[in-house]
């Protein structure tokens, strides 16, 4: 039997795990988690009773991808301050845990309500199906869209769950602006309302000879 020289050997043994590299989640480029995706990672680690009982589902901006890869999902937990538990969900991941009010940049008042749960059961149409909805309607084909932000919450005057994006676009000189929104049903796919205000970009800054 031949004897293999030790660099021969070392690159025998390597060859398979180089292989095994390259295919495994950390070394491709995996898309950014859904809405519905992290919900189910948060949900596991709530008590039993209220992984059906989403409150509130958002998505943070971005800052390397269309869509997010952070969510904090909401659920009413009677033996959480407030009612509330918030599950953080970075990637595929839970990267924070807290109790209290998360309705950022609204007054509340009162603890959360059993009539704010969003009836998981009925969900239908995750994020990532939300903004195709959106751009199918070709209100966007004059954008350069570069980052959403998503809230999903039960929308008191439709009575069902409804996705909220918001739309930052590409100004023209690298930098983010913030176009306007769309209410889409999580339920049904139907758009409620999409307001977008005009939009020219600005011309690149040409350097001065």
């Amino acid at each position: 039997m031949p004897r293999l020289s030790l660099s021969a050997l070392l690159g025998t043994l390597l060859v398979p795990v180089l292989a095994l590299t390259l295919l495994s989640p950390a070394a491709s480029q995996a898309k950014p988690i859904t809405g519905f995706q992290a919900v189910e990672i948060a949900k596991k680690q709530v008590p039993t009773d209220s992984q059906d009982k989403l409150i509130v589902l958002r998505g943070d901006r971005s800052e390397s991808e269309l869509t997010p890869d952070t969510w904090h999902a909401v659920f009413y937990d009677e033996m959480a301050s407030q009612n509330g538990r918030q599950i953080t969900v970075t990637g595929h991941s839970v990267s924070g845990i807290r109790e209290g009010y998360f309705d950022l940049g609204r007054l509340r008042l009162a603890a959360y309500k059993m009539e704010e749960i969003i009836h998981i059961d009925n969900l239908k149409v995750d994020s990532d199906k939300a903004l195709e909805l959106l751009e199918a309607t070709n209100r966007l084909n004059s954008y350069s869209l570069s980052s959403v932000i998503y809230e999903l919450t039960r929308d008191p005057d439709f009575r069902e769950s409804v996705w909220k994006l918001k739309i930052y676009v590409d100004d023209g000189n690298g930098k983010e602006k913030y176009i306007g929104y769309a209410r889409i049903s999580a339920e049904s796919g139907k758009i409620y309302e999409m307001r977008f205000k005009p939009f020219v970009p600005k011309q690149p800054i040409k350097p001065t000879s």
